[in-house]
């Protein structure tokens, strides 16, 4: 639906701005978590699952009013409306996953799902961007509100303890409070910043990433396609053997920093510009940052207390997946000015950089964090 919509916009305007700028209302909620998330904290969770799914369907299918120009306004509410749904969906979900699955199996479901999502993200757009051309965007709509449907039926068979509400504080000391968790506890943040730092480089890498691939590569643009599908793939692999890996190496933080320098050659593969190397580099970038995304996940559901899961899971999410909004711009404004090498170049740096960084730390704290948890 979010390719679609973009789809649906350019063809009613003729403005490749305004398709950007649906995007943009998906992803902009996320900015929000920390006070979606404590929302989703006083309300019970397959409730807020239910009804969030069952009120975006009914969101989408008011888009077949949608007749010229004058109603893109129309596509961009319920696109935003998607983008909150993104977010609530997830606070909410932490709650009912951990409710419903013992802890120490956290980290390979979690890795299943995400692998399950880039495994759709292969086949879902170009479902979605036929069906545009064959139906229309009316059409789009329906099959979306049709998934959202069912999936608010299957969030009712879960089982699991996880329709209470929890805590009736102000909202803002409760916003504060999952600010303050994720940034002072340890086995929270650690995976946290890597994956948020790594998503950073991520945008920076992708505007670099064009010119490597015309200039470099002598490629055509439609080749992006080519490396975004290894990079999908590579996706999935994560989510199959993330678990093991994080029972192999000790937690959701080893294998975070592993990531991150996974990410970090992914990159410098890139750079190189050598068409053997590129293909390496995109299955190095899909397996470090889908890593790195289930590691900070999973260590918010393994040591947040179930009165704040929804706030601070929203607060991670903000935190992991708002940074590529400010990486990409920054990166397009380095491959106007410099080589576009330097991009792949610095998110290399980049995520060395935090990971050094963490690890060092890591090592300094041992003894306190050791301590605690005697």
């Amino acid at each position: 639906m979010t390719l679609a919509a973009a789809i649906w916009v350019m063809t009613l305007t003729g403005s490749s701005a305004l398709a950007a700028l649906a995007s943009f209302f998906v992803f902009a909620p996320t900015l929000l978590g920390p006070v979606l998330g404590a929302l989703v904290d006083r309300a019970p969770a397959r409730q807020v699952l239910v009804t969030s799914n069952l009120v975006l369907a009914a969101l989408l299918g008011t888009l077949v009013a949608v007749d010229g120009a004058d109603d893109v306004w129309h596509i961009f509410a319920v696109m935003l409306a998607y983008g909150v749904n993104y977010v609530v969906v997830d606070a909410a979900e932490a709650r009912l996953v951990v409710a419903a699955v013992p802890r120490d199996s956290l980290g390979t479901l979690n890795g299943f799902r995400l692998g399950t999502q880039e495994a759709t993200k292969l086949v879902a757009p170009l479902v979605g961007a036929g069906l545009f051309v064959v139906a229309g965007g009316a059409a789009v709509a329906a099959l979306a509100a049709g998934c959202l449907a069912i999936g608010a039926i299957l969030y009712l068979v879960v089982p699991g303890e996880a329709d209470r509400s929890t805590g009736r504080r102000r909202m803002w000391t409760d916003i504060r409070a999952g600010l303050a968790y994720v940034r002072t506890q340890p086995l929270v943040w650690r995976p946290v910043i890597v994956a948020s730092l790594a998503m950073v480089g991520s945008g920076i890498a992708t505007a670099g990433l064009y010119g490597v691939v015309a200039e470099l590569l002598h490629r055509p643009p439609a080749f992006l396609g080519v490396l975004s599908s290894i990079q999908g793939g590579a996706a999935i692999v994560a989510g199959l053997v993330v678990g093991w890996l994080m029972s192999r190496f000790g937690g959701e933080a080893p294998v975070a920093l592993l990531a991150g320098v996974v990410f970090a050659l992914g990159c410098l593969a890139h750079a190189t510009g050598w068409l053997p190397t590129a293909l390496v580099g995109s299955a190095l970038v899909g397996l470090g940052l889908t890593l790195t995304v289930v590691a900070a996940l999973t260590a918010v559901q393994r040591h947040t207390p179930p009165a704040m899961l929804g706030t601070v899971t929203g607060s991670a999410s903000m935190l992991v997946f708002a940074p590529p909004a400010l990486g990409l711009p920054l990166g397009a404004a380095l491959v106007s000015v410099v080589d576009h090498r330097v991009p792949l170049v610095l998110a290399t740096m980049l995520a060395v950089g935090v990971v050094a960084q963490v690890a060092r730390r890591a090592v300094r704290l041992r003894p306190d964090v050791s301590g605690e948890a005697a």
